[in-house]
């Protein structure tokens, strides 16, 4: 199963956001918002992120692990084209490692292309306290590093009652083919932090179109 828009985080971010990079702080980058808090950082020049994000959805863990782990998450994500060849390499009770190949578009000022990323991606949820999907970059046209990790833990009220579910993600990229004349300038480590900010947005916005659209069937 294809983790939860991995490629899109790192690459699948458009031309708009070049024009927001004054006031960025070289190293790092910190956003709140109503989902949650996410921050970006690299060293100052440099081109590999890190991305940490922490946030709290008001359903419970599995909801959101199934939402990971769709086959065809495509559907889900609007950065991701499709789901392409999808290997399942070890099968288990409530634990999984498949190998699976996604296509999107990039598009950065005015160059726009079709990429595909092949991931092998974990997807364990043995343990009912921390849910985890973690995906490792296999090949890529874009990407030369990529590794995440979801963690998706239950929120319980008094009773014990789960009630939610607190997440993390952490998250390292590097983009491929960066020359070092460019990757040893500053300004491309705001531009690199600036583009993964928008398409962690998107994300987020994306996987609360889905809950909400989960809410809504389970209300009717």
């Amino acid at each position: 199963m294809a983790p939860a828009e991995p490629t899109v985080v790192a690459a699948n971010a458009h031309d708009d956001e070049v024009g927001k990079l004054a006031g960025l702080q070289a190293g790092r980058t910190t956003h709140k918002e109503h989902w949650g808090e996410v921050h970006v950082s690299n060293d100052a020049g440099k081109a590999r992120s890190h991305i940490h994000l922490t946030s709290e959805w008001d359903v419970p863990p599995q909801t959101v692990f199934s939402i990971f782990t769709y086959p065809d998450n495509s559907k889900v994500f609007r950065d991701m084209q499709r789901v392409g060849s999808r290997k399942v390499l070890v099968s288990k009770p409530n634990y999984k490692e498949v190998e699976v190949e996604q296509t999107g578009e990039l598009k950065v000022l005015w160059i726009r292309r079709t990429f595909s990323t092949w991931l092998k991606v974990v997807e364990d949820s043995r343990d009912a306290e921390c849910l985890t999907t973690e995906f490792t970059l296999l090949r890529s046209d874009v990407l030369a590093q990529f590794h995440g990790r979801w963690e998706l833990r239950p929120i319980k009220d008094e009773s014990g009652a789960v009630i939610g579910t607190a997440s993390e993600l952490h998250q390292d990229v590097l983009p491929h083919g960066i020359p070092s004349f460019l990757r040893n300038l500053p300004v491309m480590g705001d531009l690199l932090r600036a583009v993964t900010m928008r398409a962690i947005r998107r994300l987020m916005e994306d996987v609360m179109a889905c809950i909400r659209k989960i809410k809504a069937g389970e209300a009717q």
